[in-house]
């Protein structure tokens, strides 16, 4: 994880700004911290949520901290239907 990646995924988010009502990334607990922080000077103002989540085990394991798998979760949680993966 770097600058060059932070950067990428802000210009990201803004090319589908309006596209959606909000933003969920799914990222490693390793650096999410250093992400986050890196996103909130990069979307400043914005009127949408951006959600950085993770999970303790690597997203392809069958037997995931979070009950389903993180995805099943997310769109749980938030009353999801559809999610585009970008």
């Amino acid at each position: 994880m770097n600058a060059g990646v932070w950067i990428r995924l802000a210009d990201l988010i803004g090319q589908q700004y309006d596209k959606y009502d909000g933003f969920v990334v799914l990222h490693g607990t390793d650096t999410m911290s250093y992400t986050a922080s890196a996103l909130s000077f990069l979307l400043e103002d914005l009127s949408k949520p951006v959600i950085i989540t993770g999970s303790q085990l690597p997203l392809g394991m069958i037997d995931l901290d979070v009950p389903g798998g993180s995805l099943f979760y997310i769109r749980k949680e938030l009353g999801i239907k559809r999610e585009t993966m970008l």
